[in-house]
């Protein structure tokens, strides 16, 4: 029963609280193990052993890599039980470098905004008395770890398990009832809440909002909360006001309860909640929070500030900096405020310049969605040093945060990591942006002309246009998005074209490690690379790689692999839905190897080569099977860009209405799913376009070519929007 606390690792060492290597089977019993931090196993780092972990809370530990809470590198049967494992802000609570035997029972595995499981642990949650949510702590950043009364760790322990304590950390008796219900049942994690004698009102508590935060006039804040009866009974109803107490509106919810409220007066507001059971009793005294309510300012650059910069550093919560055209000179750091920095007048016209010397705009310090970016030319930035002496971020660098980054045009940036955009463990969402010109040449394998995301990362890539990065003769990885690390990875409706990395992997895009993603329509064109054209990935550690309604076309795969280079596959991979042409005489899908028997599935696609292989390597044959199909897709015009699917495609009308993940629109805008071929059926369409016959193009004319005229993919120089005029 030891407090392990504050410890660091320094450099790239492993195992912030407790490292343990060579089969070591140690037995780790009730212990708090909080804010030590390593590069990979924050809290525990364990390399082959076979340990019994019983009721410890491991929080709050932070990691460069993976791992917040436990990395278990090749277990041989470590056996978790009755654990509190919480991991930071974005990164993994328990990660395995393999799929070992390691045991999970009656565990709190919990990340907020990161994944509870990372690497190979397959997620646990809802099996063998597992769960993941706040644990509820008392006050964490004050060091109590105590459970409050509505925490979801008391009471759904095991009380079975080997080794379990008699008394928790404090010397308190274990086990007690501790919600109430009758029956005595041990609690998760270091310490036994003892429920107070006579207790039979219920309770609720108030999880967001957190005490002392900042709200904005206008602005609809979700109130949520967690409720409880004590008394053995249930509860009926859940009651908020937010007016101090003086009126009470019923929430939406019982044991997990929420109320939306719409704040319209400055000032200190206090926040109640009450519960309610099923016998009348109330919740007395109420909860409450204060938090302060304000009404965002828009602060005017450079009329009320002289440079963006200073405009930032006088901003608050929820405050607006709007921009005017100009070329500024800056480096800009968001400094952790959740607010919007936009242009007045968009990108064409309003340029910040990083003069080639660091990043041009960072978020280093923690921000989350609410701040964001939006309506910039960026360019001419240089990647920041990392703590590995590594630039990274030309464009744009993203550290364990997590901003929204909006319609900006990044270009001409330079990095050894993410040119363009260089991300390290964040989440952040990237949306609409034109991603072109960046260099990742600033090392001697440079990776991320785009695009770069290493570490535990959650990204979201939407609707952008990201191409002609990277440089011919300069090698790479990942010409226009590249991600090594672990986490989730969502790309979507973005058109990927003439990225080069000269004999790397990945002119489109480049996926390795331990990673989850989902790659749903998507034109990847015209990309060069030695290996993987248009996408390479290395997944024998995957946790899996989900294709759906792409566009992967016409790219260079030198050595191997024009649309598809994929070195093994972990959980299995999906292919559905695609259409996958090769350059005249390559290969469209090329498989290296498999790991643990998992082959890819691959149904309903058109994988196609003229002159080449349509599957080359390991990949078998599908044609004929499945729904899958090798034929000219007959695009209208692709030596123009131009990859809508012309009447008689044999791809229209051939895809499979089941699958998941489709999109309800196709890359144009246009509905999906249609009858494109006339005969009374609708069915999908493989690719990125869903045909408009004759009868419905005429009707969709006049929207698409209002459409095209603003649109994006316009500046791309590929129109996908369908103006094709009807006969």
């Amino acid at each position: 029963m030891n407090v392990i606390k504050g410890n660091r690792v320094p450099g790239g060492g492993q195992g912030g609280g407790i490292y343990m290597a060579n089969e070591v089977n140690a037995l780790i019993v009730q212990n708090l193990i909080t804010g030590n931090k390593a590069a990979a196993g924050g809290g525990i780092y364990s390399f082959v052993g076979s340990s019994v972990i019983v009721n410890n809370t491991i929080a709050d530990n932070d990691v460069a890599t993976n791992g917040s809470g436990i990395y278990a590198f090749g277990s041989n049967g470590i056996q978790l039980t009755n654990n509190i494992i919480v991991a930071n802000t974005g990164q993994s609570a328990l990660y395995c470098d393999t799929t070992g035997a390691l045991g999970a029972r009656f565990n709190n595995i919990f990340s907020p905004f990161g994944p509870a499981y990372g690497g190979a642990c397959s997620d646990r949650t809802g099996t063998d008395g597992n769960i993941s949510a706040d644990p509820l702590f008392i006050a964490s950043t004050q060091g109590d770890y105590h459970l409050q009364q509505v925490s979801p760790s008391i009471d759904v322990g095991d009380n079975q398990a080997p080794n379990i304590p008699d008394t928790d950390i404090d010397g308190a008796p274990r086990i007690v009832d501790g919600d109430g219900d009758g029956t005595a049942t041990i609690d998760m994690g270091v310490d036994e809440f003892p429920l107070p004698a006579g207790t039979t009102t219920p309770i609720s508590t108030i999880t967001s909002p957190k005490a002392g935060a900042t709200v904005s006039t206008g602005t609809t804040v979700s109130i949520t909360g967690l409720a409880r009866d004590a008394g053995g009974g249930t509860v009926a109803r859940v009651e908020v006001s937010v007016d101090g107490g003086a009126s009470w509106n019923l929430a939406t919810g019982t044991t997990a309860w929420s109320y939306d409220w719409t704040p319209a007066t400055p000032g200190p507001a206090t926040i109640k909640s009450r519960a309610v059971d099923d016998s009348g009793n109330v919740q007395d005294p109420p909860t409450e929070i204060t938090v302060t309510v304000r009404t965002p300012v828009t602060i005017r650059v450079p009329s009320e500030q002289p440079t963006i910069q200073s405009a930032i550093n006088a901003a608050a919560f929820g405050d607006t900096v709007l921009v005017a055209p100009g070329t500024y000179f800056e480096h800009i750091d968001f400094k952790g405020r959740a607010i919007t920095l936009t242009s007045e007048s968009g990108p064409q016209v309003t340029i910040i310049d990083g003069g080639n010397t660091d990043p041009v705009v960072s978020f280093i310090s923690g921000e989350g969605r609410g701040s964001s970016l939006n309506g910039f030319t960026l360019q001419n930035g240089r990647g920041g040093i990392d703590n590995q002496g590594f630039p990274n971020g030309g464009g744009i660098l993203i550290r364990e945060s997590s901003p929204t980054i909006t319609n900006n045009v990044i270009t001409n940036n330079h990095a050894c990591n993410g040119a363009g955009i260089g991300i390290l463990s964040g989440s952040p969402v990237i949306q609409g942006n034109t991603i072109t010109n960046n260099v990742s040449n600033l090392c001697s394998l440079g990776v991320g002309n785009g695009i770069g995301i290493q570490g535990t990362s959650f990204v979201e890539i939407l609707d952008n246009i990201i191409s002609n990065n990277g440089m011919v003769g300069v090698r790479s990885s990942g010409g226009g998005i590249s991600m090594f690390g672990a986490g989730t990875l969502i790309i979507k409706r973005n058109i990927i074209k003439g990225n080069h990395v000269a004999d790397g992997s990945g002119g489109g895009i480049f996926l390795s490690n331990r990673l989850e993603t989902l790659i749903v329509q998507n034109l990847i064109t015209g990309n060069q690379a030695g290996v993987g054209g248009g996408l390479s990935w290395t997944g024998a550690l995957s946790q899996g790689f989900t294709l759906v309604n792409n566009t992967i076309a016409d790219n260079d795969g030198a050595f191997i692999g024009s649309g598809i280079f994929a070195d093994g596959f972990g959980v299995q991979t999906k292919l559905t839905n695609n259409i996958i042409v090769a350059k005249p005489a390559q290969s469209g899908l090329y498989c290296q190897a498999f790991s643990n028997q998992s082959p890819p599935i691959i149904r309903f696609n058109n994988i196609f080569s003229s002159g080449g292989m349509a599957y080359g390597g390991n990949c078998s044959n599908k044609t004929g099977m499945d729904g899958n199909i090798s034929a000219d897709p007959l695009f209208t015009n692709p030596t123009q860009g131009d990859f809508h699917l012309q009447q008689g495609s044999p791809s229209i009308d051939s895809g499979d209405n089941q699958a998941p993940n489709l999109p309800d629109t196709d890359i144009d805008g246009d509905p999906r799913i249609l009858d494109g071929d006339g005969n009374g059926t609708a069915i999908i369409d493989m690719g990125v376009d869903e045909f408009l016959s004759p009868s419905l193009r005429s009707v969709l004319r006049m929207r698409a070519s209002v459409i095209c005229s603003g649109s994006i993919r316009r500046t791309a120089g590929i129109c996908l929007l369908d103006t094709r005029k009807s006969p």
